[in-house]
């Protein structure tokens, strides 16, 4: 039996550092800040600077993904279920611990939510990850049909519609939170398949992030200060995933970090295995609203004041860690066994629902 190859550590790194951004991104966003009105002084800029990074990190993901799973022909009955078991078992775990400690009661639509987390978009990116997942050799088979120019040709077009039209025109009847993740997770597959941005430099890479970035920061201090009306009267327009600017960010990002040369690191894949987890926990609805809008960390105290830099910082890492250890803890014991049966029972399930696939097959659409 073929040993499965180690992660690569440079793209471990990367989920990292995606999840550290996101994370300060949340607290920008969920903590119930007002700067809406406020002087632009330097608590908000600082505000509106940490606010980009979320949407950064999610493309960053997704190009991961398409990166690394674009040879994928079938899909694997365990990862599904890995994934599906990870998902059921922060549903069911967050929401008996607020129910139990009377925060939320156990009414019919809350028990429905727990017990199907990914059509109840419980976590909107999980709940898209999963349906790309489940699509993705379908998807990769058309990928792998196309010649490199039309490869090209097809991401021209999509990305036109898809990125290019809603960040000047803010058509969002063009986009989706789920097209836009299946553009992004294209990209990273043309990335392996075509040996794409070898011949730029690192250094043009690392103009591009910081150019971009800085782009994307600028624009949003002005439609916050002059709001100039229409679609740009929202000052957060211009960090949305799909936007121009943070897909070249994202992009830049990733290329960067497709060039650091790491050895393998048992400690940062470790701790990028639990980057999923640590987004399962601290971004469900009813953490979020504990940790960033009640009690825990009342970040909003420091609203005006340039403590919110630091704050931000160690909130930042304080959750970053304690969910590390939360998903670690699962990792070693709950997922352990739960994997011990899968693999034990796998090949009878596999059998079976080959079995009922091909039935409802030949019944609704073999006619």
């Amino acid at each position: 039996m073929a040993t499965k190859a180690p992660r690569q550590s440079n793209f471990e790194l990367l989920r990292i550092v995606a999840m550290l951004l996101i994370i300060l991104h949340h607290f920008a966003r969920h903590t119930l800040f007002q700067y809406a009105d406020a002087p632009i002084d330097g608590p908000a800029v600082w505000h509106y600077f940490i606010a980009i990074g979320g949407q950064i990190g999610v493309n960053v993901f997704m190009l991961i993904t398409g990166y690394f799973l674009v040879k994928s022909t079938k899909s694997s009955f365990l990862k599904i279920a890995k994934l599906w078991g990870q998902l059921f078992f922060y549903s069911i775990l967050i929401n008996a611990i607020f129910v139990i400690s009377g925060r939320k009661h156990a009414g019919g639509t809350l028990i429905l939510q727990m017990l199907t987390p990914v059509s109840s978009n419980v976590w909107w990116f999980a709940s898209a990850y999963t349906v790309i997942y489940l699509l993705h050799p379908y998807l990769n088979r058309f990928l792998t049909s196309l010649d490199k120019r039309d490869f090209q040709k097809f991401l021209l077009v999509f990305g036109l519609i898809i990125c290019i039209i809603p960040t000047f025109f803010s058509a969002s009847y063009f986009t989706s939170r789920i097209a836009w993740l299946v553009f992004v997770y294209f990209f990273g597959c043309y990335i392996r398949l075509h040996k794409w941005g070898r011949k730029i430099s690192t250094s043009k890479y690392i103009f591009l992030l910081l150019g971009s970035t800085a782009i994307t920061f600028a624009i949003t201090l002005l439609i916050r200060k002059f709001n100039p009306g229409h679609y740009y009267a929202d000052p957060y327009f211009f960090q949305h995933a799909n936007t121009l600017s943070m897909f070249i960010t994202s992009l830049a990002l990733f290329m960067i970090f497709s060039r650091i040369k790491i050895p393998y690191s048992r400690f940062i894949n470790t701790i990028a295995a639990t980057t999923f987890g640590i987004y399962l926990l601290h971004d469900h609805t009813f953490v979020r609203e504990f940790i960033w809008r009640e009690e825990f960390f009342n970040s909003i105290k420091y609203q005006s004041s340039l403590r919110i830099t630091y704050y931000s910082i160690a909130a930042t890492i304080i959750v970053f860690i304690a969910c590390c250890i939360i998903d670690l803890i699962r990792i070693y014991t709950v997922e352990k066994l739960y994997l011990f049966i899968l693999n034990k029972y796998a090949p009878i399930l596999c059998r079976r629902a080959t079995s009922i696939t091909d039935k409802l097959i030949k019944k609704t659409l073999d006619k």
